[in-house]
This record gives structure tokens, C-alpha cells and sequence, in this order.
């Protein structure tokens, strides 16, 4: 077991579900409230995420896990929207750099079974942030510090 793996609880397939569904849930939320257009490019995206993250912060330093939990799923939600924006950039040929995207998001996502799936991929990718903004947090709490939660 590598380092990063002692002392922390095993995530079982049942929750890993239920933080699909709650990201999913989270989606048809924003479809509701915001239809299906995408966003305008990457820097309308890199100011979601952001504004998102910030609300991320609040929630930690509130230290209200269930609230944390919400503001992950924003910011998870901003992710997937953004990458489905560039997708569908890619695709009406509006920008076609992000041609590689799906390439880099397919090689992002391991352990996720088929990343033929394109849904499983974004998911992955998606997980994977939302750990490193976990660890990012837990770095800048431990800096200041704030209790851990």
C-alpha cells in the first residue's frame, strides 16, 4: 500500500455511487436552473471553478462537513460542465485544439474500467481534482493553523 494509503478509510463502491450520484444530481440541478448552453471558453470556466472553489473554502473553514460536501459537488459540477463545453467546442469545431482533450482526459482517468465510457472518464478526471483540492486544503488549514476537520 503506498504512503498516502495508511491510516485513511477505505472508500467503498456504495459511496463511491453516491458521490456520482450526488454529482449528477448536482448537474441536472444546473441544467434545470441554466439550460444547456456551454460555457464561452476557458477562462469562463477557470472563473466558475474558482468562484466555486472559494465557496469550497468557506464550507471547510466552517468546518460543516455536509456543507463541504455540497461545495465539492459544485465545483465538481463547474468541472464536468467545463469540460462538456469544450467537448462540444471541439466538436462544432470552434476550437479545435481541444481536440486533444479527450485524449488527455481518457489517459487522466485510470482504474475506472472503460474509459471508452465517456461519462466514467469525466467522473474520474473530476474525482481526481476534487482530491487535489482536498490535499490543497488541508495544506492551507494546516498553514494557518486551523483544526483539521
Amino acid at each position: 500500500m503506498s504512503p498516502m494509503g495508511e491510516g485513511r478509510l477505505p472508500v467503498s463502491e456504495g459511496q463511491r455511487a453516491e458521490a456520482a450520484g450526488r454529482i449528477f444530481h448536482g448537474l441536472d440541478k444546473r441544467l434545470a436552473y441554466n439550460g444547456d448552453k456551454a460555457f464561452i471558453g476557458p477562462h469562463e470556466i477557470l472563473g466558475i471553478i474558482t468562484e466555486e472553489y472559494i465557496e469550497l473554502v468557506g464550507a471547510v473553514t466552517s468546518n460543516q462537513r455536509e456543507r463541504v460536501i455540497n461545495e465539492l459537488v459544485d465545483v465538481a459540477v463547474g468541472c464536468l460542465w467545463g469540460v462538456a463545453s469544450l467537448i462540444a467546442q471541439r466538436d462544432a469545431s470552434l476550437y479545435p485544439p481541444v481536440a486533444q482533450a479527450a485524449t488527455d482526459l481518457k489517459a487522466a482517468a485510470p482504474n475506472t474500467g472503460s474509459v471508452d465510457d465517456p461519462y466514467r472518464a469525466l467522473l474520474a478526471s473530476v474525482w481526481l481534482r476534487v482530491q487535489t483540492l482536498e490535499r490543497e486544503i488541508d495544506h492551507a488549514l494546516n498553514d494557518v493553523g486551523q483544526p483539521k476537520s
